[in-house]
């Protein structure tokens, strides 16, 4: 079912976070043809993908973080 499939992206979204996150500041949504909006209450920070903005062909996770130290920011290359 949809529901079960989201809830284990889910899951493995969290564990592929850095430790001693403060999930207040996590957002999480289902990304599709129609577009979506996350918001990250009490701090102004949004991020709106709209509609047919991003070819899917199906339902994906999105998700934004407020990450407050530099030791939980990720390496780029």
């Amino acid at each position: 079912s949809p529901t079960l499939q989201f809830n284990h992206l889910y899951k493995k979204i969290l564990h592929t976070l850095p430790n001693n996150i403060d999930l207040r500041y996590f957002a999480v949504s289902i990304l599709n043809q129609s577009g979506c909006r996350l918001e990250i209450p009490h701090t102004g920070i949004s991020l709106t993908i709209p509609e047919d903005a991003i070819l899917v062909d199906h339902d994906q996770l999105i998700y934004i973080l407020v990450l407050h130290h530099d030791d939980q920011m990720p390496r780029l290359n």
